[in-house]
């Protein structure tokens, strides 16, 4: 939505967006009477959609039969936010924080087949990386099953060496399976997730730090060239200006005139940056120097800015 073009993206995110107030509204009705009717007003903008004088004239939306195809991609989407929450979490551990752009993910799953092009996109933005590539999940890692030694120590005794060896002939896809929680037998007793402690390791020919929810895999490349590490400082000075416009109360829709001030090879390195500064801050950037008293200073990354935000009064 901030984009300024009125491309076809735009106009498939209003639409959606529309499709989706207009609809939970109807649905949210019998709950929130006033409220919904207020809304519904609102969004009766010559649409067939909303059409009627209130809500509650209108038809509750049925139930609508799900496709293969439409099952399919809520399997990808699935898998998709699946790897993104998974590359968060690995993000975080790995201690980079997600303003730092990284050059690439993995991303293993049983087929290793690549996603269409706007997902892998949002693999991308959410997860601010350059690259996703899509591999077989066990070329990236392997699962590892040991007995829950505190749990079964006492009732299995003796026999705890027996179906230690037994776990070690198991296949990754037995171990999948009781990952995802599917009992079984072994020696005569009955078994489930909760008896194992079940790791997962990076496979020997890949050298990367893995993590994995079952599904999928994931692993991130923690190079950071120079180029990266500054526009991981830009991104800094993003999310600086924007707590700066909030706590300056200007409207979101203010494009500001936003003067920066560091020392001169900072300058240099992140002029290359100024057009996404802009974008993203809704500014006109200018590399100045600002007299210290009459600016807001900010220390990132080790680097003093200096910031000076005045309204440009254009729309």
């Amino acid at each position: 939505f901030w984009k300024t073009e009125n491309d076809n993206d735009k106009f498939e995110a209003f639409s959606t967006l529309y499709f989706v107030l207009s609809e939970f509204t109807k649905v949210a009705a019998p709950f929130i009477p006033f409220i919904t009717d207020y809304i519904y007003g609102q969004l009766r903008l010559d649409h067939k959609l909303v059409q009627k004088d209130s809500v509650h004239l209108d038809q509750f939306p049925l139930v609508q039969d799900v496709s293969e195809e439409e099952k399919a991609l809520e399997k990808e989407m699935d898998m998709i936010r699946g790897a993104i929450e998974l590359g968060r979490e690995l993000r975080e551990r790995m201690k980079i924080r997600i303003r730092q752009p990284l050059s690439r993910i993995f991303i293993g799953t049983d087929s290793g087949r690549n996603v269409d092009e706007s997902a892998s996109l949002e693999i991308l933005e959410e997860l601010n990386v350059k690259k996703v590539e899509f591999l077989p999940k066990e070329q990236m890692a392997r699962f590892t099953i040991k007995p829950n030694f505190k749990k079964l120590g006492r009732a299995w005794g003796a026999q705890m060496k027996e179906l230690q060896q037994k776990l070690q002939r198991l296949t990754q896809v037995q171990i999948k399976n009781i990952l995802e929680g599917q009992s079984f037998e072994m020696l005569g007793r009955k078994m489930t997730s909760d008896d194992f402690q079940i790791d997962l390791s990076p496979a020997d020919t890949f050298k990367f730090e893995t993590h994995s929810n079952g599904e999928v895999v994931v692993a991130l490349d923690p190079e950071i060239t120079d180029s990266l590490m500054q526009e991981g400082v830009a991104r800094e000075v993003v999310h600086h200006v924007q707590r700066l416009r909030k706590e300056m109360d200007f409207n979101v829709e203010d494009r500001i005139i936003l003067s920066i001030d560091v020392d001169q090879k900072t300058r240099q390195k992140l002029k290359g940056f100024s057009e996404m500064i802009e974008n993203e801050t809704l500014s006109r950037v200018q590399w100045v120097s600002l007299d210290k008293n009459d600016s807001i200073r900010a220390e990132i990354d080790d680097q003093v800015f200096c910031f000076n935000l005045a309204c440009s009064g254009d729309s």
